[in-house]
């Protein structure tokens, strides 16, 4: 419910305690993995501008700023205006995101970069964007959502 309602609901006010959440349980790790930079899975630009917000790029923010990190909002930029993935099958998830994603020309060469989501449910976005990233030049991608879909 927290979740819909931080997506659906335009409860922005969730982020904040969902960001230090994520600090609490993986911030010590994620010093260790050397993390450069913070990039928020892409919206759609139509689809965020009827939505009025990424949710993925207020966690990634969040995160960011309490981590003290770049934070790096148009790395990358979803192209594609693709179906919601909760709504397709395994094969149809990774199809539905082919080409999807583009990495900017203007891209500054980070090592190791966190991509944040708002939920985890295959795993085929994070793995889209992190190929992009990595064809674009960085190192590591290391990915953190804020949950994980049910029955996943």
């Amino acid at each position: 419910r927290t979740m819909y309602r931080f997506k659906y609901g335009n409860r922005r006010e969730y982020v904040r305690f969902l960001a230090l959440a994520a600090v609490e349980r993986w911030g010590e790790w994620l010093a260790k993995c050397e993390i450069e930079a913070v990039i928020p899975v892409p919206m759609y630009r139509r689809k965020e501008r009827k939505r009025g917000y990424n949710q993925a790029a207020l966690l990634a923010k969040t995160l960011a700023d309490i981590m003290k990190l770049d934070y790096v909002p148009d790395m990358v930029r979803r192209v594609v205006n693709t179906r919601p993935q909760k709504e397709l099958s395994d094969v149809g998830r990774e199809n539905n995101l082919k080409n999807a994603f583009q990495v900017s020309d203007n891209i500054v060469q980070y090592k190791h970069v966190l991509l944040v989501d708002d939920i985890y449910t295959t795993g085929s976005t994070a793995e889209a964007v992190a190929e992009e990233l990595c064809k674009a030049g960085v190192g590591k991608v290391y990915f953190l959502a804020a949950c994980i879909a049910k029955g996943f």
